[in-house]
């Protein structure tokens, strides 16, 4: 009975609205407040109006009352949007928004645009399939769909799944529409991947890419292009066949065909090949050709060495995410071969390397040492079914370093997502994967120090020991009559590490360097490391977190020169314990796996992970000591802003922790005064990388303050996703 009286009162209403007797929707809604009836009551009765075909006698009427109560449920909209959380979207509301909207539709009183925003709130509180329905309803043919800018908005932006019986007949309408943009496109072979084939034969390859790139995930990309590819070689193919080319128009034809294949060439280019066979001569390729490269490589490298142009007049190098601390990765061109120069993985922000479409037809990657944010993201190269075919190279115990780094960055990765269920970086899900970690150290291959290795046709790579930790080195890249320094991680000061100077090359023709403390503050290694022996000796126990992978086997091995292994305990643990067997550290020092708190008595020294105080055994001796001023803590590394050891080292912990705090310089990379002595020595075009992390810079102004010191001494800034070109 309420329902109808409701019902009664809102067909009063409706003839008074078709009367013109509200000159305004406020008038409008204070009569329907006079007559009692609240905002969920109307709807609710205008729901039983609709349900039932009542009002279609007075439509003047019911347009007023449906355009008042869209405005309502537009309001509801927007508060829900300004809470931030479309989640909280009933699903009743906006099915009933659509009913009022199919009914303003039929009868000519909406447009598209007025449904857009009630479909966007249906799909982003999650309710696909009412999204899709009201689509449906509300655009019944598929021409409607296809060819109305907001509807085809819709389409593509959200990429709401059509049934599939309508998949082609759709597509087919698509691609009649003329006013499709590169922009469109892009998102629709996005949400239509099986169109992608047709798509990229009909439209220019190069448009469509530009709109992807940037945040296409590194699957779909390496898809693209190898479709493109595909595209491409068969019209050589058909261009081969149907016209009388000379010799060397057939033979440009041919390298193009090498430089976006895979370096083993797929099945299908060997129609291609048999065509090209009659009409290129290959070069003789004869054992000394190959006697540099690795036999691993041999296969992988013939056929391109035999069908190699001799002239090749320019080198490409691509920067890949090598500007700031974080995820280096370069790769260096050369005719058809492509090279890879570490391709690491941000311990901060899990982020990898920007994608390029060589990633996928690499000869070889070169890994300059065993840190995650240089060699991190190869479990992802050297993925299942579709990762790379090649070796990556780098001299031991780089190889038993990284799988300890796999490791262990699974166990952490593995815990983050358990903690954080909406972090799902689809890349980072194959380094954790134990078929993935498997495959990746089963393509290593060993270089020999000073060595020249030709690890892709006509590019040699020489490794020189760079300093930095047991393992690490720096390439010298030749490529035709180029020579190119590649530095890594390097460090030229002595090191107890490091029996041999690190002497690297001054007249390549491009150097490529790190220059992490460019403009830092000057420190000296030697008085890190008095700091550090001074408080060991006159400290009851003391604990110094320390990365473990080079920095605890530095701080072990300064303690036993100075002979306080003979009157402390050293001890080091885990990871860092691990890594001390892997390298044969010497020294009086234990590895004990069990190592807690009962065991840390006076006299004892606790060196390992972690070297920020984020977690491990060192924060857990950190926490149970907190009260205790005899015990010392001595950070010795990097320490990112936020971290407990940052807090910790500008007193800001003080309250939390009573513990005599002292810092000790040490660094692996070269201080300030040495690098800017290595840089003075340089011949040839000199470029910066690893100008420090983000995180270090407090403002703008200190980042220009680089830029301008970096510029006045001749240097170039080699940025992320910029290229650097050579003329050979």
């Amino acid at each position: 009975m309420q329902q109808e009286d409701q019902c009664s009162k809102l067909k009063k209403i409706a003839n008074e609205i078709s009367m013109d007797k509200f000159s305004s929707r406020e008038d409008l809604s204070s009569r329907i407040e006079q007559e009692g009836l609240s905002k969920q009551h109307t709807a609710d009765a205008l729901a039983y109006l609709l349900e039932h075909n009542e009002g279609s006698d007075n439509q003047d009427g019911w347009k007023g009352l449906l355009e008042r109560e869209l405005d309502f449920l537009g309001e509801i909209n927007q508060f829900y949007w300004q809470q931030s959380d479309p989640t909280a979207f009933p699903e009743d509301f906006y099915l009933r928004a659509i009913n009022l909207l199919t009914t303003l539709w039929q009868c000519e009183w909406s447009s598209l645009e007025d449904i857009r925003p009630i479909l966007q709130g249906l799909y982003f509180s999650g309710h696909h399939s009412a999204a899709l329905e009201s689509l449906m309803r509300l655009t019944p043919t598929i021409e409607q769909r296809a060819t109305s800018t907001d509807a085809l908005g819709y389409i593509l932006e959200f990429g709401v799944p059509f049934p599939q019986s309508e998949n082609k007949e759709l597509w087919e309408v698509l691609q009649r529409e003329s006013s499709l943009t590169p922009s469109e496109l892009g998102f629709l072979v996005l949400q239509r991947p099986e169109y992608a084939m047709e798509i990229l034969e009909a439209h220019d390859f190069h448009e469509i890419w530009s709109e992807v790139q940037g945040w296409a995930s590194h699957e779909f990309l390496s898809s693209l292009v190898i479709q493109t590819t595909r595209i491409r070689a068969i019209r050589l193919s058909n261009e081969i066949s149907g016209e009388t080319l000379t010799p060397d128009d057939t033979y440009d034809k041919f390298e193009e065909i090498l430089t976006l294949g895979k370096t083993l060439i797929p099945l299908w280019y060997r129609e291609i090949i048999s065509k090209v066979q009659g009409k290129v001569d290959p070069y003789t390729v004869v054992a000394e050709d190959l006697s540099d490269v690795p036999k691993r490589a041999i296969q992988l490298t013939l056929l391109k060495k035999g069908f190699q142009k001799r002239k090749k007049n320019k080198i490409r190098i691509h920067n890949l995410g090598g500007s700031q601390i974080g995820h280096s990765g370069f790769v260096i061109e050369y005719g058809a071969s492509k090279v890879l120069f570490d391709f690491g993985l941000s311990v901060t922000s899990s982020q990898f390397p920007y994608w390029i479409p060589s990633l996928e037809f690499l000869d070889a990657v070169c890994i300059s040492h065993a840190h995650l944010d240089h060699l991190g993201g190869l479990p992802f190269l050297y993925r299942e079914n579709e990762g790379l075919d090649c070796n990556w190279y780098s001299c031991p115990p780089t190889d038993k370093l990284a799988r300890l780094l796999f490791l262990d960055n699974r166990n952490l990765s593995r815990k983050r997502m358990k903690r954080l269920p909406v972090f799902s970086h689809p890349t980072l899900s194959h380094c954790i994967k134990r078929e993935n970690i498997s495959r990746t150290l089963e393509a290593f291959y060993p270089l020999n120090i000073k060595k020249p290795t030709e690890v892709a046709p006509d590019v040699f790579v020489t490794a020189i020991p760079a300093g930095h930790i047991p393992g690490s080195v720096a390439y010298l890249i030749e490529a035709g009559d180029a020579r190119i320094l590649y530095t890594g991680d390097f460090n030229t000061e002595p090191s107890p590490l490091f029996s041999e100077p690190v002497d690297l090359p001054v007249d390549a023709d491009v150097t490529i360097f790190d220059g992490t403390y460019f403009t830092g503050e000057q420190f000296t290694q030697v008085k890190g490391r008095e700091t550090l022996v001074e408080v060991v000796a006159s400290s009851e126990r003391t604990i110094i977190p320390a990365f473990s992978v080079g920095r605890t086997q530095d701080v072990i091995q300064i303690l036993s020169e100075a002979g306080l292994d003979k009157e402390k305990d050293i001890v080091t643990s885990g990871m860092a314990g691990k890594v001390c067997k892997i390298i044969n550290l010497e020294g009086r020092y234990r590895v004990q796996p069990a190592y807690n708190y009962d065991s840390f008595v006076e006299g004892s020294v606790f060196v390992g992970g972690s070297g920020m105080l984020q977690g491990g055994l060192s924060r857990e001796l950190l926490d149970k000591t907190r009260n205790d001023s005899k015990t010392s803590v001595i950070l010795c590394g990097y320490l990112a802003p936020r971290t407990l050891g940052s807090d910790l080292r500008n007193g800001l912990a003080k309250e939390t922790y009573d513990q005599n705090v002292t810092y000790a310089r040490l660094s692996a990379h070269t201080a300030p005064k040495m690098l800017n002595q290595f840089i003075d020595s340089l011949e040839g075009e000199q470029y910066i990388v690893h100008m420090g992390a983000l995180s270090d810079f407090k403002s703008p102004q200190d980042v220009s303050s680089v830029e301008r010191a970096a510029h006045q001494k001749g240097l170039k800034i080699f940025d992320t996703r910029s290229t650097i070109s050579l003329k050979v």
